[in-house]
Parts: structure tokens; C-alpha cells; sequence
């Protein structure tokens, strides 16, 4: 198949799925030809960034219209579906209101301290408990 066939079917596929793995499966070329066209070509590297910043605008709309339009969920009884109700996302909402106004509604944290402080930090799982005499 052509390369600029196969390259407009990729740019399309970016725009549905903003993922450059994904894309190239449904197109069934390798992520690695992808990296060499657009080393090669600006203008090509130009269009898929395009392409995904395209695809992840329509993923912004999916979130909002889950968030705040709701989707249709059905009940389920017995096996069959009965009836169906609107769901809407707090968690897709809390989420574009963080992305668009991040310092109104970001995560914030503040430790005040009024001297010297001796701080450990134990990351991971111990391996045996952990007692106060272990951390000093």
C-alpha cells in the first residue's frame, strides 16, 4: 500500500484513538515506522500531533458529556434488561474542573513547621513491621 495512503489512514485513526500503539494496530504498521516518518518528515510530525491533540479534544467532549449529560445505564432483572437510568460521573466532573481550573481546585497540601524537623520517609512495603526504634 501507498506510504501517504497509509499515513492518511493513520492521521485518521490518531483522531479517533489519540494513541499512537493503538493507531497503528488498526493501520497495521509499527509504532517504530511511525517514529522514522516523523524524524523524517516535519510536516507529517506536525499532522500527528495534530491529529492527537484532535483526538484528545473529542475524548475531553466524551468526559464532559459523561460528567454532565449523563449516559443511559440499564437495570437489570432476572437476566433482562428492565428499564434504564441516566448516570452521570462526580469523578469525570471533579476531574475537568481540576484540569481547567487547577488553582481554584487542585490537590493542596501545607505543612507549616516553626524550628528544626526530622523527617523520615519510608516508601514501599517493609518487610517486617515497623516499629519507632526502626526509623530513628
Amino acid at each position: 500500500m501507498d506510504k501517504d495512503i497509509i499515513q492518511n489512514k493513520l492521521l485518521v485513526a490518531l483522531q479517533e484513538v489519540p494513541n499512537i500503539t493503538r493507531a497503528c494496530r488498526i493501520v497495521s504498521i509499527s509504532p517504530s515506522t511511525v517514529r522514522a516518518w516523523r524524524r523524517e518528515d516535519p510536516a507529517f510530525d506536525r499532522a500527528v500531533a495534530e491529529a492527537i491533540d484532535d483526538g484528545v479534544d473529542a475524548l475531553e467532549a466524551e468526559v464532559h458529556r459523561r460528567a454532565f449529560e449523563g449516559y443511559e445505564k440499564p437495570v437489570v432483572f432476572q437476566g433482562q434488561i428492565t428499564d434504564t437510568y441516566r448516570e452521570y460521573s462526580d469523578g469525570l466532573a471533579q476531574f475537568l474542573l481540576k484540569a481547567h481550573r487547577p488553582d481554584k481546585y487542585r490537590e493542596r497540601s501545607e505543612v507549616q513547621s516553626s524550628g528544626a524537623q526530622t523527617i523520615t520517609i519510608v516508601s514501599g512495603v517493609p518487610r517486617k513491621p515497623v516499629t519507632p526504634d526502626d526509623l530513628i
